[in-house]
């Protein structure tokens, strides 16, 4: 997550629209280690008029060409950082200097840059270039499917799927028995043999996403999900979900905010309630969101790796409340979806750092894989530096075609690039700084 000002929700929070998402981009290439500043400089002088907000004997250019020097300095006095903060707060954003974005002569120049596949936006991503944005046809994802809420098998990762349970009893010496392999039958016996061999939830998707990248490469996957193997419910999950709930932990401690837990430590045994703040309070919805997990893993204890399949969460924010109001219907009966939001990863993420109750993080694996760094700043180049056309507009990603383009990068790395191995959540927190990034950089290459 990037931002002008973390210490402003507003600022924190806002979603940018492509012509904010280019002026940002021209600032950030105004600094000297920027081979072509200059060209920047000359355009960004162009496209802010002082006078639009009323700035009379301001001296523009004297402005940028302090703003593009001080940029290009590894490490600033506090004298030098205040005047940079003040500079940047003049050319934002959102400030009313800005003249309309010429994106004809901007794309002429390469600083739109227009990418026809999913393949070639994850490339040009990788690349990475912070004073570019990215310009992606609307026909690149598919328009006739649901890959949000009515998610069907085709378009999910399956981590209870015949192939990834195969795939890790394979890799851990472990028989696969005759019922397994021709209905896909799990019996209680193969469960214990699964769960001594440390089927927990990171094994399980670190499993499943090799599967996908050897077996289906060309697959698009827009959710995570297994079955509840009791009530046979769908658990789904996203890894931008998984994103946006580290972000929030970390956000919050930074700024001091905090959740509090409506249930005395230990009363019910694996549940949990918890009143999670909200990014942005409202006067309609309150200051929290509600979260209730249920069927919590016990972390101090390694009896088990298999609990997280039984772990159903609920929220009653609007995008969890949407995607779990609808009942999947099988032949037997009606299921409801349950979906892990980021409120809910945010709350998983705050137990185990408190060690609230009895869990500690002995038996990490078996809950919320916690993003490396290469993650955090690819999905943020999808946030702040791609954008839609379409044919009357032009709009920032949504969350599907974030999800779709975050598999895609998946596909390319191995499970330890893109999550920590060890998965453990470090003493002091400022080792996890880097969820939250500056909106403006020296330089910011994904590699």
């Amino acid at each position: 997550m990037r931002s002008a000002n973390f210490d402003s929700p507003r600022l924190t929070f806002q979603r940018l629209m492509p012509h904010q998402m280019i002026r940002a981009a021209l600032i950030n290439g105004l600094s000297q280690q920027n081979p072509y500043s200059d060209y920047y400089r000359r355009l960004v002088k162009e496209l802010i008029n002082p006078l639009k907000e009323g700035k009379t004997g301001f001296e523009l250019e004297k402005h940028i060409s302090a703003c593009g020097d001080i940029l290009g300095e590894h490490s600033r006095t506090t004298k030098q950082q205040k005047y940079l903060d003040s500079l940047l707060m003049d050319f934002s954003f959102i400030s009313d200097m800005w003249e309309d974005i010429p994106y004809k002569e901007l794309e002429q120049v390469q600083i739109i840059k227009k990418v026809d596949s999913l393949s070639a936006l994850v490339q040009a991503v990788k690349i990475g270039n912070i004073n570019q944005v990215y310009e992606i046809p609307e026909d690149m994802f598919p328009p006739d499917r649901d890959f949000l809420k009515h998610v069907t098998l085709t378009n999910r990762l399956d981590l209870l799927s015949r192939e990834n349970i195969s795939a890790f009893a394979r890799a851990n010496g472990i028989d696969l028995p005759d019922k397994f392999l021709e209905h896909g039958y799990i019996s209680n016996d193969f469960w214990v043999e699964l769960n001594e061999r440390g089927f927990a939830y990171k094994a399980a998707l670190t499993n499943a996403i090799g599967v996908l990248k050897n077996n289906y490469p060309y697959k698009l996957i827009s959710a995570i999900s297994h079955r509840n193997p009791t009530t046979g419910d769908q658990i789904r999950g996203s890894l931008h979900d998984v994103i946006e709930g580290f972000e929030r932990f970390v956000h919050r401690h930074k700024v001091g905010d905090e959740i509090v837990f409506g249930l005395e430590a230990g009363k019910y045994e694996g549940t949990e309630f918890a009143y999670v703040p909200k990014r942005i309070p409202t006067r309609l919805h309150g200051d929290f969101d509600t979260v209730e997990l249920h069927y919590m893993p016990d972390f101090l204890s390694d009896s088990s790796s298999l609990t997280w399949l039984h772990t159903m969460p609920y929220c009653n924010c609007p995008y969890s409340l949407n995607l779990r109001n609808h009942n999947e219907q099988t032949q037997q009966a009606k299921r409801i979806v349950y979906n892990w939001c980021p409120h809910s990863i945010d709350t998983v993420l705050e137990i185990i750092h408190k060690q609230k109750g009895v869990r500690g993080f002995a038996l990490p694996e078996n809950f919320v894989p916690i993003p490396a760094k290469l993650l955090i700043k690819f999905s943020d180049y999808l946030r702040y530096n791609c954008y839609v056309k379409t044919e009357n507009q032009r709009r920032p990603l949504r969350e599907t075609e974030i999800e779709l383009t975050l598999f895609e990068f998946a596909k390319t790395k191995h499970f330890d690039w893109l999550f920590h191995s060890e998965n453990t959540m470090p003493e002091y927190l400022d080792r996890l700084s880097y969820a939250l990034r500056p909106l403006y950089f020296t330089q910011d290459r994904l590699d």
